[in-house]
């Protein structure tokens, strides 16, 4: 985690504090599932956004804030430091394993073959399989 944010690149920091500032408003809404114990954040929308639109050090601290509101914003109860502790991980390995696999040349080549798959002949449409 330390590596995405201290060594990353802070582009277009406007952009990113409104993104940054729904975010974390976002974070403090919580969806009741049916059938499962729990809430779920509205975070996870701004993750993806952020993976497509941001850097990965600007998208590990808009989860890792995001997931520290989720946490303490109106809790049933107060949350135990080593759980909050494995949240903010969990949520960083998350954000940093779909960065690096929707950046990477895998997924942007089969990506890339998808959308353009109608304009693909038979011999490219078998390279994207």
């Amino acid at each position: 985690m330390s590596l995405g944010l201290f060594h990353g690149q802070w582009t277009e920091p406007s952009r990113y504090l409104c993104y940054l500032a729904l975010a974390l408003l976002a974070s403090g809404m919580k969806v009741n599932l049916p059938g499962v114990h729990g809430t779920m954040s509205v975070i996870f929308l701004f993750i993806l956004i952020g993976v497509r639109e941001l850097t990965l050090a600007q998208t590990l601290l808009m989860g890792v804030l995001g997931t520290m509101i989720q946490c303490y914003w109106k809790p049933k109860s107060w949350p135990k430091p080593i759980h909050v502790a494995f949240n903010i991980a969990s949520m960083a390995s998350a954000v940093a394993g779909t960065y690096y696999l929707f950046h990477s040349d895998l997924f942007t080549g089969w990506a890339r073959c998808i959308a353009g798959a109608s304009r693909c002949g038979p011999t490219d449409r078998r390279r994207c399989l």
